[in-house]
């Protein structure tokens, strides 16, 4: 079984993206679940609640 790290993992991640030119846009929100969304804001809650900003940008 390999270990990979996930930070470099989404650096070669972004790399591989800019060289093909391949751009995601963020997603919206506008699909999702409430119970999603209150899942992500209690992710968010417990991120600030330890003083860390949340490891991902959501739109809930």
């Amino acid at each position: 079984m390999k270990t990979i790290i996930f930070a470099d993992y989404a650096a070669a991640l972004s790399q591989r993206k800019a060289a093909l030119g391949i751009e995601a846009p963020a997603n919206d929100g506008a699909r999702r679940t409430p119970e999603k969304r209150t899942l992500l804001q209690e992710l968010d809650d417990r991120q600030r609640a330890i003083g860390q900003q949340p490891v991902f940008q959501a739109r809930y």
